[in-house]
């Protein structure tokens, strides 16, 4: 029995990996940009989901760029939007449908199987 998948399974069988990840990424998002900040809870999220994106040295920076690989995303770009999205929390609407685009892009390898 041959175990080995083609490009098209592989692409199929890390799906599931990386809607996970693109998960993770859009939880934190949320998180960074939420303008509810009442609790001690939601001000602990905001900080950690702040300095997940903006740090770029260390650990935090290290699992930033591990996520979004596994995600199958450019770490530079998520972590350039994440940033407009923190530093304009008044444009949320608009920086939300683009998180939607940003999060439902295909990959090289998925384009090129189609």
């Amino acid at each position: 029995m041959d175990l080995a998948l083609g490009t098209s399974e592989q692409n199929k069988e890390g799906e599931s990996e990386r809607t996970l990840f693109r998960a993770v990424i859009y939880q934190a998002l949320l998180d960074a940009s939420t303008e509810n900040v009442t609790t001690k809870e939601t001000v602990e999220f905001k900080r950690d989901a702040v300095g997940w994106f903006t740090k770029t040295t260390g650990v935090t920076a290290s699992w930033f760029v591990d996520v979004c690989d596994l995600a199958s995303l450019n770490y530079q770009q998520v972590r350039g939007f994440a940033k407009k999205l923190i530093m304009e929390p008044t444009n949320t609407d608009f920086q939300r449908k683009r998180l939607n685009v940003l999060l439902n892009m295909k990959t090289v390898d998925e384009v090129i199987d189609e």
